[in-house]
């Protein structure tokens, strides 16, 4: 039978000590002055931003409360719009006179008999504004080739013995300014005079501007027929 020997000891190291964090330095940081500022700072900004935000609801809720009962102006809408419509041909066979007298306007003091008497033709046209109160928008007119689509020049002035007329953007009679007086909507009906340059067919389109000359909207009349029987001799 064997006998067994003692077996030797094993000595284990000993546990060494947990290194300590600073605390105390931190306990320092946080109890410095410096930091007691900034947390104090941003305490009472957080503070003034909820008053604020507070008063700006309160702000808001009052003035649609006011706008609701009529006592402040209302919002203004977020469109801004200019339309033409109805663009149609009106009566034949108009003196220039009468584009003048038909709105009871006075008659330019310096129109030559010739042009005074000369025929020409009334455009009627439907103007809708909308958002737009306050604004001048006008009416303009240029003179087309029905045929072509080209813009017609005046070149009859000295076969015809008269001034030359204005027929590209020429500002429009007896119904050319408009003043928006509505805050929603606002729509009249209008006219405008074009006179009779040679026999052929044409067309107007009529232009609706803003005070900038900016275009709000273009139409175009029917095409229609100037013959030699229109035109004075």
């Amino acid at each position: 039978m064997e006998s067994s020997s003692p077996s030797p000891r094993v000595r284990l190291p000993k546990p060494s000590a947990r290194r300590a964090w600073p605390t105390v330095q931190l306990d320092r940081v946080r109890r410095h002055p410096f930091v007691s500022i900034v947390v104090s700072v941003v305490t009472v900004v957080g503070a003034l931003g909820a008053f604020t935000d507070a008063l700006d609801v309160g702000f808001d809720w009052s003035l649609e409360r006011c706008r609701a009962i009529g006592l402040c102006a209302p919002l203004p809408p977020n469109w801004l719009v200019g339309d033409l419509s109805e663009v149609r041909l009106g009566a034949e066979n108009i003196p220039q006179t009468q584009a003048f007298t038909e709105r009871e306007l006075p008659i330019p003091t310096n129109l030559p008999p010739r042009e005074a008497t000369w025929p020409g033709r009334f455009i009627t046209y439907r103007v809708e504004f909308r958002g737009m109160v306050g604004n001048m928008c006008l009416v303009e007119w240029t003179l087309l080739d029905a045929a072509t689509g080209e813009r017609v020049v005046d070149r009859w002035a000295d076969e015809d013995a008269r001034r030359r007329w204005a027929t590209i953007h020429a500002r429009a009679y007896p119904d050319s300014r408009w003043q928006v007086e509505a805050d929603k909507r606002d729509a009249a009906v209008g006219t405008l005079w074009v006179p009779y340059l040679a026999p052929g067919r044409y067309q107007v389109e009529v232009e609706l501007v803003d005070a900038r000359g900016e275009y709000l909207d273009i139409e175009r009349t029917p095409p229609f027929t100037v013959t030699e029987e229109n035109l004075p001799d």
